[in-house]
């Protein structure tokens, strides 16, 4: 839509009567973009469609939504907001539009979130930092709500809002493998054997491992931290997908060693 209609569907949302008898209101606008703001429909060099990022919280703002007052408005914003590459896959800027091509994702930018308070009620969680492009997967979408879906299904029971966006924001500082090429010397000297075998059996059940791989670890004749350290090398050498489901039993099952290795806030 235009960004006029865009602007009008923010101001009808901000009279609604509903809000009197809400706590909060979660906010959620997907579109590409550029520095300035989100792009309508006939955005171009020539035709400036443009929604305001800050005509969203003017919209908002207590003069002008009052019956939000003092009530937190979460603002979640899925677009790129430049044209530096700052992440891989397929990405939401105009500019690039034409061009969806898919990368593997591989180097990740320490500023690829940034969270922004307006007002003292307004959290804004943005995609990407200003003069840079936020990327997506063409069929599974944006890896910015991806995390953000997940943390939220993993977190919302024991974090507030701030933690829940600053482990987003943390999972983009480095790719898993990379986390996991960092800590090896760690891992190896301070993985348990009942994590050892946890790992080997979810990592066989997800047919990450095979068994003559998982039979090598398990070797009797083997130290703990051989065992240890053949483990985290086939798990690093079978990439992303292993090292995610390392990490993530890792987290689940051994606190003591998540914390030890980084892994948890």
């Amino acid at each position: 839509c235009l960004f006029q209609e865009m602007a009008l569907e923010l101001k009808a949302f901000a009279a609604r009567s509903e809000h009197r008898t809400s706590d909060s209101t979660f906010l959620v606008l997907m579109s590409q973009g550029i520095r300035a703001g989100i792009c309508g429909k006939k955005y171009s060099e020539e035709v400036p469609d443009v929604l305001k990022l800050d005509d969203i919280f003017q919209i908002l703002n207590t003069w002008n939504c009052p019956t939000l007052k003092d009530k937190p408005k979460v603002i979640i914003i899925q677009a790129c907001r430049g044209e530096k590459q700052g992440m891989v896959w397929v990405n939401d800027s105009v500019a690039a539009s034409g061009n969806c091509s898919l990368v593997a994702p591989e180097d990740f930018e320490a500023d690829a979130i940034k969270k922004a308070h307006i007002e003292k009620d307004f959290i804004a969680f943005c995609s990407s930092t200003p003069d840079n492009v936020s990327w997506r997967h063409p069929i599974l979408g944006s890896l910015f709500i991806i995390k953000l879906i997940k943390n939220f299904q993993e977190y919302a029971w024991s974090c507030d809002l701030e933690e829940i966006f600053r482990k987003v924001r943390f999972s983009f500082e480095l790719p898993d493998d990379k986390v996991l090429k960092e800590k090896r010397n760690l891992f190896v000297h301070s993985v348990s054997k009942g994590t050892i075998n946890g790992l080997l059996d979810e990592l066989l059940g997800k047919r990450v491992l095979n068994q003559e791989e998982m039979e090598k670890v398990r070797d009797e004749n083997a130290t703990a931290e051989d065992k240890a350290r053949f483990l985290i090398d086939i798990v690093i050498c079978k990439g992303r997908q292993a090292c995610q489901i390392c990490i993530s039993h890792i987290c689940k099952e051994d606190s003591h060693l998540a914390g030890i290795l980084g892994l948890t806030s």
